[in-house]
């Protein structure tokens, strides 16, 4: 098991005692991620609250919200969810996963899955932006 990911609905407003309450309901280690779709969330309070149990922002870009680039556990999740990427915007995200990840033992980054089938090209690009295999 790598990650589990908890994604909240776009009108689930921030509730830090909500959220307090259910990370302490996760056995201790438990690699959760959560992606909020609310942008009332993103504050130092929620951040601090993922901190302290080890656990991850879930680090969400999409046409319609982006999450902030914060890494809150040793681990990194990255949901990249636009069907428009450029070249540059893949290499953007490489530099940005290198750079704010690094320190991290594992990173999951994912695509969109979509009708069109972009995710593997752009996995495929991200790779190389990562200096890994193409």
């Amino acid at each position: 098991l790598g990650v589990v990911l908890f994604q909240l609905p776009p009108f689930l407003k921030k509730d830090a005692g909500l959220l307090q309450d259910f990370v302490t309901t996760l056995p201790r280690g438990a690699r959760a991620t959560f992606e909020f779709r609310h942008e009332s969330w993103f504050d130092d309070e929620v951040l601090e609250i993922l901190r302290g149990r080890g656990l991850a922002l879930c680090v969400a870009d999409s046409e319609k919200l982006s999450a902030p680039v914060e890494i809150t556990a040793p681990y990194a999740y990255f949901r990249l969810r636009d069907e428009g990427y450029t070249p540059a915007d893949i290499a953007r995200w490489g530099d940005t996963i290198m750079r704010e990840a690094a320190g991290c033992a594992d990173v999951f980054v994912y695509f969109k899955h979509e009708e069109s089938g972009k995710g593997p090209a752009f996995a495929t690009a991200l790779l190389r932006a990562l200096g890994g295999p193409s």
